[in-house]
């Protein structure tokens, strides 16, 4: 509704807009998945993910896997 707003949206306009924001939202998350299956993230566990994290916030980009 604030796009709307802000752009002067039609209604039309406005559920177009949604539409496409859904479908984009869609996209990326497939495209997010693969790339998760793609490097195995999507086997991780708990404590991996958290070792993942942390090893980010301090710089650290996959510390955890060899």
């Amino acid at each position: 509704n604030a796009a709307a707003l802000e752009f002067k949206l039609t209604r039309m306009e406005n559920e177009t807009f949604i539409k496409a924001l859904f479908l984009r939202a869609q996209a990326a998350v497939s495209a997010f998945q693969a790339d998760a299956k793609r490097s195995g993230a999507d086997k991780l566990t708990d404590e991996e993910i958290e070792a993942e994290i942390q090893a980010v916030r301090q710089g650290k980009r996959n510390a955890g896997r060899s």
